[in-house]
């Protein structure tokens, strides 16, 4: 059989919408006046980046039960069935969790038994990507420094077996927690970093696993300076991937709001920007 490297999801651009975007945000009585607000920041945007990216976008927040994540979830499964022509498909946790598990305000969702396993068997997205980003804790380790001191050759074929085409992207290291907090300004470190990559980079011309690897490198280099000023703290982010193919997509340029400084020529339109990952 015949190996391709080059071989690519096909994203239908031929329809106003490409796919299906779903958001949680799961809040929790704890949470501080400045994790809301940086993980509310998060949400937004994500929602609007998810639309200029032509995704028909559904939210949804607060502080969650189990049963109402679950029931949410449902709903979504409900949307992708009476849609079986959508081309891609991303789900966006933002909140608290642990090694496995999504926090809501009465208890755990487990990743794999209550979210992944919902839509691996859907015969809908069979062959096309499921995308999965969590901004939550993986654990309670902290990785600190004192002030003191992917391609994959793709074969061709016609099986779909369940947990194929997935794509998961972890704000932490398994075991570690991620921060809420951003030297650098509004939000997370790490989902406003995958915005301004996304907003930069997402041009139909750049692979995401390529995004992904130089997000990896910039959150990781990044430090996040801890309340009492003693330690600067570092995220490594990471992603599990089951991707066959390689996946382009495109925030919409057409919409001047949304296109980044210097990614428009004089003349208005759209010009590539070249990821380069051999930095």
């Amino acid at each position: 059989m015949e190996i391709s490297i080059n071989e690519s999801y096909k994203i239908d651009y031929s329809h106003e919408k490409i796919g299906l975007a779903v958001v949680f945000l799961s809040e929790m009585k704890s949470d501080s006046p400045e994790t809301k607000k940086a993980l509310l920041e998060d949400y937004e945007d994500f929602k609007k980046l998810f639309a200029d990216m032509r995704f028909d976008v559904k939210s949804y927040s607060g502080e969650m039960k189990f049963s109402t994540v679950v029931e949410n979830l449902e709903a979504v499964l409900e949307e992708i069935q009476r849609n079986p022509l959508i081309s891609c498909f991303i789900c966006m946790f933002i909140g608290h969790g642990g090694p496995g598990f999504i926090n809501t305000a009465d208890g755990k969702l487990d990743i794999h038994e209550n979210i992944l396993s919902k839509f691996m068997p859907q015969d809908c997205l069979k062959g096309k990507p499921k995308i999965f980003i969590f901004q939550t804790c993986r654990g309670t380790r902290h990785n600190f420094d004192s002030l003191a001191c992917s391609g994959t050759l793709t074969v061709p074929t016609v099986l779909n077996p369940e947990g194929s085409d997935m794509l998961l992207c972890y704000a932490s290291w398994q075991g570690f927690v991620s921060y809420c907090v951003n030297t650098k300004g509004k939000g997370t470190c790490y989902l406003q970093e995958l915005h301004s990559m996304l907003r930069k980079f997402a041009d139909g011309t750049n692979h995401l696993i390529d995004i992904l690897t130089v997000l990896n490198r910039q959150v990781s280099s990044s430090p996040i300076m801890n309340s009492q000023r003693t330690d600067y703290f570092y995220q490594m982010p990471s992603f599990e991937s089951s991707l066959r193919k390689k996946l382009f997509l495109l925030v919409d340029q057409r919409m001047p709001e949304t296109a980044p400084t210097g990614d428009r020529g004089d003349s208005g339109d759209f010009q590539s920007s070249q990821l380069n990952v051999n930095v």
